[in-house]
């Protein structure tokens, strides 16, 4: 396969499926209340926004998540969220994944620059909500079939259904209520431990943890305790944990590794400024990594979880 007139192709064809929002009204495009959350997508300039709404009893006024996904009409293959980048710094350690897995598909941007970046790749994409794959592929520009494979299914059935010889190289943690918390089930110890179990030697993890969510230290100590071998990204409010299944660093050759990617994903993405807000060492990390009592199990979040 020539991978630059692949490219070239894949990015004329998701413009080609962007082109009639381009046409639309700023506005709320589409809005519908499912039986996980109350979704709404949104076209503000040349941006195209997914969030969630939860109604408050203590407001009249609902109450928005965080963006759950963006995408900039005029350049679909770049990527908006920083911690959608802070993500893809897992590639430092994996770089030339053959397989992947993303829980939690928002409006699948993640999938859509991962399967443009390396062709080849298998993906397979889990989320809960149907509305939710429906809306990736109508108003973000997803493509599903072949190798992305987007599966309806609760992402932590599915981690434990997988047969053992169905590895891969990185995980993404990305899910969300609509409250914008990271769910329980998801945070656990034993999901943790399942997660792991689906990694191969050298793959890693990556989860999006907010530090608004009221169990933030809990489930950042819990996901330390699984993956002691831990690095973490913080930026003013994203905090993005990568572990790792055996404990090694970057490669060796950290600038060589940098120039590889840079060949593949491109030189807009900044590999350098992203790995200078990683950390190994911290006063939060040594927190995390040595509150064995904080760590959420399943039991203890059936009680005080979702």
């Amino acid at each position: 396969m020539d991978f630059d007139i692949w490219r070239s192709a894949n990015e004329s064809a998701i413009r080609e499926r962007l082109a009639p929002l381009s046409r639309m009204p700023d506005g709320i495009l589409h809005e519908r209340r499912t039986k996980f959350q109350h979704a709404v997508v949104e076209k503000v300039d040349r941006q195209i926004r997914l969030y969630f709404v939860e109604s408050s009893r203590s407001s009249i006024w609902p109450k928005k998540s965080g963006f759950m996904s963006r995408i900039d009409l005029d350049r679909p293959l770049e990527l908006i969220a920083l911690y959608t980048c802070a993500l893809l710094l897992s590639l430092l350690w994996v770089p030339q994944p053959k397989r992947i897995c993303i829980l939690g598909f928002g409006g699948g941007r993640l999938a859509m620059v991962l399967k443009h970046w390396y062709p080849e790749l298998i993906l397979d994409c889990v989320d809960i909500d149907p509305e939710i794959i429906d809306i990736s592929e109508e108003y973000f520009g997803v493509e599903s079939g072949g190798d992305l494979r987007l599966i309806c299914q609760d992402a932590r059935e599915y981690i434990e259904t997988l047969p053992s010889n169905n590895t891969y190289d990185i995980i993404f943690v990305d899910c969300f209520t609509g409250a914008g918390h990271h769910p329980g089930k998801l945070s656990t110890e034993e999901f943790y431990q399942a997660c792991r179990s689906k990694l191969t030697p050298d793959g890693v993890i990556a989860a999006n943890i907010l530090k608004s969510d009221p169990l933030y230290k809990r489930k950042a100590a819990t996901f330390a305790h699984v993956f002691p071998s831990l690095n973490y990204f913080k930026h003013d409010d994203t905090n993005v944990f990568i572990g790792r299944a055996q404990s090694s660093d970057a490669d060796d050759d950290i600038e060589a590794t940098i120039a590889s990617l840079k060949e593949i994903t491109g030189a807009k993405f900044n590999y350098r400024w992203l790995l200078s807000k990683v950390v190994s060492d911290s006063p939060d990390l040594h927190l995390f990594k040595n509150s064995d009592r904080a760590v959420l199990s399943d039991d203890l979040v059936n009680r005080i979880c979702d």
